[in-house]
């Protein structure tokens, strides 16, 4: 069931994919690099000579501006930029000196707030939830998988039983047949018709039994193949199965309160209670 069951499978993809959120949240303190470009190309009427200071019915301007460098956010809140600015423009202005000209500019910058959002236990608050979040799965999908795996031990003890059932019902069978037999061939001599009926009732009734014993052998046996979903059980679903262990017959001591300390460590819905109260 561990290696094969799609239903496990899926139980242990849960916390895999609640981790991912961790990650996420995490990223958030990552370095980020960028790099912006901005082109205008302005072609407006002029309405004062002061725009271009000649004669120019029209004021031409184009300008680029270009920024490159790298953001990251401290865990303190801060964040820290290194960045690289550059420019260029050209217009028909008498007042631009030199025209066309070039701008650049190297920029270190870091700010840090005071109140909001400041310290490092605020910035990791989101990583924090985000791992409480998935041990909180891990411990949902550590019960379902528990809970799968005792439907499986479940299944497996059931067909145990099931089986023994049906020996018992088959030696019952052949028991009642014999009485059956011994009664029908005494009608003649000491043995009542009505004798004979009521045993050919009992073996009627006993053999319907063990057709229903039979039955739930089957029936295990698919819940069974349902549960461990191994390809080789689903090809081999015409044979007849037989168990390999009997039960445990050795008496074990059980403490009522070592059990209740047990299962505050282990049990993984405590676990997952215990969880959701911290977030």
């Amino acid at each position: 069931a561990l290696a094969h069951s799609p239903r496990i499978r899926a139980l242990l993809a849960e916390p895999q994919i609640r981790q991912t959120s961790v990650t996420n949240a995490d990223s958030q303190f990552d370095p980020n690099l960028f790099r912006e470009g901005q082109f205008v190309d302005t072609n407006d009427h002029v309405g004062n000579e002061l725009t271009t200071g000649d004669a120019s019915l029209r004021y031409r301007d184009a300008t680029f501006s270009s920024n490159a460098g790298l953001r990251r956010r401290t865990r303190v809140g801060g964040e820290f930029e290194i960045v690289q600015r550059g420019g260029f423009q050209r217009n028909n202005s008498i007042f631009l000196q030199p025209n066309p000209q070039g701008t650049t500019r190297l920029e270190l910058n870091y700010t840090q707030p005071l109140w909001r959002d400041a310290g490092r236990s605020v910035n990791r608050s989101r990583i924090v939830v985000a791992q409480l979040r998935a041990n909180q799965a891990s411990s949902e999908s550590r019960l379902e998988l528990e809970n799968h795996l005792l439907e499986v031990t479940g299944a497996y003890w059931d067909l145990y039983r099931y089986r023994a059932l049906w020996l018992l019902r088959q030696k019952l069978v052949g028991s009642t047949r014999q009485l059956h037999d011994l009664l029908d061939s005494r009608s003649e001599f000491d043995a009542g018709r009505r004798h004979v009926l009521r045993a050919r009732a009992a073996l009627a009734n006993r053999q319907s039994g063990l057709a229903r014993a039979a039955a739930q052998i089957k029936d295990a046996q698919s819940r069974l193949r349902t549960l461990v979903g191994s390809q080789e059980l689903i090809a081999a679903s015409g044979a007849e199965w037989t168990t390999n262990e009997a039960p445990l017959s050795a008496h074990i001591p059980v403490s009522a309160k070592q059990s209740v300390i047990q299962a505050l460590e282990f049990r993984s819905d405590i676990t997952a209670a215990i969880q959701e109260i911290h977030e």
